[in-house]
């Protein structure tokens, strides 16, 4: 029978960093322990080393959670060394653990060998382009993960660019989680040529950084040929109207897209009409965030006409906008696909 075992810091004080990792480690000899979750326990370096001892004797464990526990370069190292070889493992999370551009190099080279893992998260560890150019060697290599998580690194255009060049041989990976990394046009242009031809991402979340227009412009393009795109988070990318009307354009022909964020961007009325027009021809897009924007009253009656007309779309955010319009207010919340508590900022 499987089993699990975890332990978290706040959960458990009484329990010091080496006794819960030593515990983790006897575990790694019973084969029906097929899941550990150490988050926050503060295993160390030197508790990761013996866990990545007790890795490389284990046959059955699948899924391996380190959130949060100091592990650094050297305990990153480690672990890559017996990940490289180990038969099951399919999920491993390391975010937060300060394993560096050096624990980056190890898990490339873990990830050019490894058979078996589908999941990678290593997000918040400060890994920079260094780093990512690094791990996108491993996964030029790899066919097996489909799900990568590298938020908080700051990758920076370079490191986008590399991820790039997997995008471009790599036809595995599924979802991508790219917030908060410093990446500017051009990282996104990069992005956004490898996404043309890639046929196996399905999601792309990129918020907080920093592709403007320009990067917009990019991602448009990529939209007018893509046909495995499902959800797009962009969010925080200072995209004005211009970048809005790229991707309004390109999402007239697009029959894949189903979720598309934009929120917290300055986008205006110019942009908020060619969405509208969008929505009277996209018959897909079932969800679309505009929340936190400089849409006005005119914006808002022109995305009003396009609801009315557009069948399948389930739900428009556009919370805390400029729409004051008391009529436009209650004739989008009749439509019954805006939330009338937190999706229009309406001024009594």
């Amino acid at each position: 029978m499987a089993m699990t075992f975890a332990a978290w810091g706040s959960a458990h004080p009484s329990l010091a960093g080496g006794a819960v990792a030593k515990a983790a480690q006897q575990l790694l000899e019973d084969p029906n322990v097929d899941s550990i979750y150490l988050h926050h326990s503060n295993i160390g370096c030197e508790g990761s080393k013996g866990l990545a001892d007790a890795l490389k004797h284990n046959k059955t464990l699948k899924e391996l959670y380190l959130r949060d526990n100091e592990i650094g370069a050297e305990g990153a190292q480690a672990l890559a060394a017996a990940i490289k070889v180990h038969p099951t493992l399919a999920i491993l999370e390391l975010r937060d653990n300060r394993i560096g551009c050096d624990g980056a190099v190890a898990l490339g080279d873990a990830l050019a060998g490894n058979k078996t893992i589908v999941a990678l998260e290593v997000g918040g560890n400060g890994i920079g382009a260094k780093g990512l150019q690094a791990l996108s060697e491993g996964l030029k290599k790899n066919t097996t993960v489909t799900a990568l998580e590298l938020a908080g690194n700051a990758i920076c255009d370079d490191g986008a660019k590399a991820l790039a060049g997997v995008l471009s041989e790599n036809n595995t990976i599924a979802e991508i989680l790219l917030g908060e990394n410093k990446i500017g046009s051009a990282g996104m242009q990069a992005l956004g040529a490898a996404l043309k031809t890639n046929t196996s991402v399905t999601d792309l979340f990129l918020p907080n950084n920093k592709v403007g227009d320009a990067g917009a412009l990019a991602l448009a393009e990529a939209l007018e040929t893509n046909k495995t795109l499902r959800e797009i988070a962009l969010g925080g990318n200072s995209i004005g109207d211009q970048g809005a009307v790229a991707i309004a354009e390109a999402l007239k022909g697009n029959s894949t897209l189903r979720k598309l964020s934009l929120s917290r961007e300055h986008i205006g009325n110019a942009g908020a009409a060619a969405l509208a027009g969008m929505l009277k021809e996209n018959t897909t897009l079932a969800k679309l965030y505009l929340s936190k924007n400089k849409v006005s009253d005119d914006g808002a009656k022109q995305l009003l006409e396009a609801v009315k007309a557009n069948t399948s779309l389930k739900h428009l955010y556009l919370n805390n906008n400029r729409i004051y319009d008391v009529d436009v207010v209650d004739a989008l919340h009749a439509t019954g696909r805006v939330d009338a508590d937190d999706t229009v900022n309406h001024k009594l």
